[in-house]
């Protein structure tokens, strides 16, 4: 077993990608074409692998730079200060960091061919990333969003590695192994099932749908709608470019759509999905806020993605990591996904303990109360 690194994703054949297991569309060809192509400011990226016998057993992206907001989940007058900060005395205060893993994960994993010993192969990836980044003197490093569902056995050994284990925003999944629609609705509680006839109703009185699978022609149209759906959003991590959205227009491995909600022959909304042949990520939504039906155009819109996934016969949907009312009353189940976070910096090794308790807070099982009182964590 032998290190390699790549530039590009180019430079790895999508076969190759393919044959990785534990989270196929989260570290999928298409998907992190898109991711690459769409980076900017001081964000590079680069690809570590484990191989063998000219096979790849694993392969990582890994991004580094201070282009990213990786306090977003620290409290909001932390990130104040911490910004005051920077504009006062320059880019020279940013915290240099890595992250190891898809940047818009849903799921996130090492992924791993099939039949390899998978504990040593966790083991020499992640000696791998702290080699890495230590060589770009980062002053943290993080492994980002493993899915709870990730073998324990494995993530004993990251922790081994002097990584510590935070809490990051929960993802939420839908079941969509039914034969239609209205079978989906059968499955939420009463409430929801009133709600979605009553979104389904509003709905088709005043917008029209439509899934495109061939949409570079409309990037113009909808980036604006994205853009502002990221400005509004609580968590702001990393804004994606038009660039970003073209990219996904051509992907092939894997599939993607545009579904588009229209309002007096405007496009007042946009949903953009990954998907395979077994599940489906719901990655960017965009907003027009001018419009009258602002929160008819979200709920909808998500309504039409599960729609999309049913027709199309996919077992699961995942709905992404924020915005939890609205998604746990369309039935979604929210599932623990963590960060492992290592500090090189002294300072930032003796806030590790205060990190890793303020973290509780983003447990399903907290998030979950929250979702039930009205309340998005």
């Amino acid at each position: 077993m032998k290190p390699g690194i790549y530039d590009t994703i180019d430079e790895i054949d999508i076969s190759a990608i393919e044959k990785l297991k534990g989270a196929e569309l989260d570290f999928s060809h298409g998907l992190l074409k898109a991711v690459e192509k769409g980076l900017w400011g001081d964000l590079s990226v680069k690809y570590l692998s484990l191989e063998s016998g000219g096979e790849i057993l694993s392969l990582i992206p890994v991004y580094y730079g201070t282009n990213i907001n990786i306090n977003a989940l620290l409290p909001a007058g932390f990130q104040k200060t911490y910004n005051a900060l920077v504009d006062f005395i320059g880019d020279s205060l940013k915290t240099p960091f890595l992250i190891a893993g898809s940047l818009i994960s849903d799921k996130g994993w090492i992924p791993m061919v099939s039949g390899c010993d998978e504990r040593k192969v966790v083991r020499e990836m992640v000696k791998y990333i702290d080699s890495f980044a230590r060589s770009q003197k980062v002053k943290v490093a993080m492994i980002k969003d493993i899915h709870c569902s990730f073998p324990q056995a494995l993530i004993s050994e990251i922790e081994v590695q002097n990584y510590k284990k935070l809490y990051s925003l929960p993802t939420v999944v839908i079941d969509t192994d039914v034969d239609n629609f209205a079978a989906y609705t059968k499955t939420l509680t009463k409430n929801s099932r009133k709600h979605a006839r009553k979104v389904e109703k509003s709905a088709s009185d005043v917008f029209q749908f439509e899934v495109i699978n061939d949409y570079s022609h409309l990037i113009d149209e909808i980036f604006p709608l994205f853009r502002a759906t990221y400005l509004k959003a609580r968590y702001q991590f990393d804004e994606a470019l038009p660039i970003f959205f073209e990219e996904c227009s051509k992907s092939i491995s894997p599939k993607t759509e545009l579904i588009t909600c229209r309002y007096k022959n405007k496009i007042v909304g946009a949903l953009i999905n990954f998907y395979n042949e077994s599940e489906q990520l719901n990655k960017r939504i965009g907003i027009d806020y001018s419009c009258e039906y602002t929160p008819l155009i979200y709920t909808s819109l998500m309504y039409q993605g599960i729609r999309s996934a049913i027709d199309k016969s996919l077992k699961k949907v995942y709905l992404g990591q924020s915005t939890y009312v609205p998604k746990v009353r369309l039935g979604g189940s929210v599932e623990d996904e963590y960060f492992y976070v290592k500090a090189y910096d002294p300072l930032l090794k003796l806030s590790m303990p205060w990190q890793v308790k303020y973290s509780q807070k983003f447990r399903c099982e907290e998030v979950i109360r929250l979702a039930s009182e009205g309340v998005s964590a």
